[in-house]
């Protein structure tokens, strides 16, 4: 009976070997199936968007961040290839995938991330972009651009619009209120003599709808209609230069000032079609006029502020809840119209249209906030600053949470942690400046022994207070002057010096 048993015990624990055996081969190769499926490589991703070229660009050509042109103008590309295996892009194939009935357009270039070409017949132009990465190729990635002629407002000089002119019934809430800005008489106003005693006829070239000098760029702009017209620049900037223009060329003056076509592309084809306009929250809408140096130089300065890096970050612009203050699409869409935020196929960072309302001068520099802020169940007067305060604030952080972008509840003085039975007072910045944040953030350098370009580098649109070039560290005082005095940096009767000892002590 013992050796039966234990005859028994050993064809069971040989059972349980094999069992085991089998189970570990099992477990062998669902794992080796797993690694090579982990293994496998990823194919590469390209994408394509409109890419806005200005004035300067360097490049012979402007254009705006648009897939809508008009014809005999360029588009410009710009090629994205991103690969999740970490491999390089190594090639960029373009085709020109269809054109027009009579198109002769051709790519400008081959295997490069950037493309361009010129459009030269009305209708669709449908390129693609194929990236290498790894040895493998991505799906093909299309875009369409849409070539168009200009059709002006409409309603300049007191004229009905007609079909498909802008100033149409279709818009009718941007209508009522872009009269009112200063893109809507800018052209009118030069050559009235009210802008400047400088106004020349380089300026119109941004000032008009459609103008481009090109011999080929035939497309029904300012500059065509002044040519077949007649119409020359005034000799003489004087009140009624453009009241003579709407009465003797009513056609011209349709196409006079900064319209809706200047920011959204031509529009003789729309008529309510989508794809035949367009809207971008690129900044290089703008910067094809508010790029041109060496007078204005907004894009520029903007370009070298950490604003214009906000999108850089994937997990950022991916992210429902910061996208709100890190691109401008997600700042638009949340905080001033109040819709849950979207993430963007091309997220842009924080420019010139989440600060500023193309369509809208009731706030003072057309800023889409002013005045009065809520942080977090305190009501500040943020003046000018409204649209810095919203983003630049604690969100409403606890007691032991993390820190977030305090600098709003810090210069008015509340929203830290304060030990019963003491006095915390804030400092005078708190009332007496009342620009608040852009009152020292966006001062214009006004020392004139300082180099001319060091305005691109401090203060305005680049909203820096230090700029270092070495060996040289130059400060943003200019809005300090007028209460301190003439002042070598920020450190006030040692104030700086001493808070850093404190810190250090902690």
């Amino acid at each position: 009976m013992r050796q039966t048993n234990q005859k028994d015990n050993i064809n069971a624990r040989g059972g349980e070997r094999e069992v085991k055996n089998r189970v570990c081969i099992a477990v062998m190769v669902i794992a080796s199936l797993c690694f090579a499926v982990s293994a496998m490589a990823v194919p590469p991703e390209a994408k394509v968007k409109p890419h806005g070229i200005a004035p300067g660009d360097g490049y012979s050509f402007v254009t705006a961040a648009l897939s809508n042109v008009g014809i005999g103008t360029y588009a410009f590309l710009e090629g994205i290839g991103t690969d999740d295996d970490g491999d390089s892009i190594t090639a960029y194939a373009w085709v020109m995938v269809s054109s027009p009935s009579g198109s002769g357009a051709t790519l400008d270039s081959t295997g490069t991330p950037n493309q361009s070409f010129r459009t030269d017949e009305v209708g669709e132009y449908v390129v693609s972009l194929v990236v290498t990465a790894g040895g493998e190729n991505s799906a093909p990635y299309e875009i369409t651009i849409n070539a168009s002629t200009w059709c002006g407002i409409g309603n300049v000089g007191g004229q009905t619009p007609v079909y498909p002119q802008c100033g149409m019934l279709c818009h009718s809430e941007q209508n009522a209120t872009w009269p009112a800005t200063g893109h809507a008489t800018m052209f009118q106003r030069g050559i009235d003599g009210i802008v400047s005693s400088h106004y020349g006829e380089g300026c119109i070239e941004c000032h008009t709808v459609g103008f481009d000098a090109d011999s080929l760029a035939v497309n029904h702009g300012f500059d065509d209609v002044a040519d077949s017209l007649g119409w020359v620049f005034p000799d003489t900037l004087i009140p009624g230069n453009f009241d003579s223009l709407c009465a003797n060329y009513p056609e011209l003056a349709q196409l006079s000032n900064i319209q809706c076509e200047n920011c959204h592309g031509p529009g003789q084809n729309h008529g309510g079609t989508a794809g035949t306009v367009d809207w971008t929250y690129n900044e290089g809408v703008c910067g094809q006029c508010h790029d041109a140096p060496t007078h204005h130089m907004f894009s520029s300065q903007w370009q070298e502020s950490k604003h214009s890096h906000s999108a850089d970050m994937g997990f950022v612009v991916s992210n429902t809840s910061c996208i709100t203050c890190m691109t401008s699409g997600g700042f638009v869409d949340s905080i001033i119209n109040g819709n849950p935020p979207v993430v963007a196929e091309f997220p842009e960072p924080i420019n010139c249209i989440a600060c500023h309302d193309p369509h809208d001068a009731t706030n003072s520099h057309q800023l889409r906030l002013f005045g009065t802020v809520d942080l977090y169940g305190n009501l500040v007067n943020a003046d000018i600053s409204a649209v810095c305060m919203v983003c630049h604030n604690d969100q409403g952080a606890q007691v032991g949470e993390s820190v977030h972008h305090s600098q709003s509840e810090m210069f008015e003085g509340f929203g830290g942690y304060e030990y019963a039975g003491h006095n915390y007072p804030s400092a005078a910045h708190t009332s007496a400046v009342t620009e608040k944040c852009v009152h020292c953030h966006m001062a214009a350098v006004t020392d004139t022994l300082l180099p001319d370009s060091i305005e691109n580098y401090l203060g305005n649109h680049t909203w820096s207070m230090v700029f270092i070039d070495d060996p040289d560290t130059f400060y943003n005082i200019y809005g300090c002057t007028e209460c301190h005095g003439t002042l070598p940096n920020f450190d006030v009767n040692g104030t700086q010096t001493l808070i850093s000892t404190l810190l250090n002590d902690l």
